[in-house]
């Protein structure tokens, strides 16, 4: 009877598929997807991606709603993505993480510095200040751009 969905106490069998996905949210991570991550970490590694191939002046222009009022005196420029990863704070990360997460997926911070540290040790993401600077913590994403394309695939989100 726990395992019969239609029974009042059977979501257990609903309970198993959100513990096996790791963290509730994605339902195809135990077996379907090509990446075997949680949640947090695919937006994460997401973000790190953004974060290390864009500008830090660009994160306004692409994550805010709001127009620039003098938009006609200033000349448009257009910004490319970089060739070559650039290095970012952990500040940055965590605040475009913020913007592109899906609002049911709020996760407090020590869980997102486990998941950062897993990252890096599966050497998607570099550490690159000092091991004794931890005032400002600056990484740099190493992942290749075939792996974020899938994670960005499978999270629904357009790069």
């Amino acid at each position: 009877l726990l395992f019969h969905a239609k029974h009042k106490g059977g979501c257990l069998r609903e309970a198993l598929a959100a513990v096996y996905a790791r963290d509730g949210l994605d339902g195809g991570a135990h077996g379907g997807g090509a990446t075997q991550m949680p949640l947090c970490a695919k937006y994460l590694l997401l973000a790190a991606h953004m974060a290390s191939r864009y500008p830090a002046k660009m994160d306004v222009a692409l994550f805010s709603a709001i127009k620039r009022s003098n938009a006609k005196r200033r000349t448009k420029r257009a910004y490319a993505p970089a060739d070559d990863p650039i290095n970012f704070s952990l500040d940055r990360l965590f605040w475009i993480y913020s913007m592109i997460r899906p609002e049911a997926l709020e996760r407090s911070s020590a869980e997102l510095l486990i998941q950062l540290n897993a990252l890096v040790r599966k050497k998607l993401l570099t550490r690159v200040s000092r091991c004794d600077d931890l005032d400002v913590m600056r990484f740099r994403c190493a992942s290749p751009f075939e792996l974020v394309k899938t994670v960005a695939l499978e999270t629904h989100f357009d790069l």
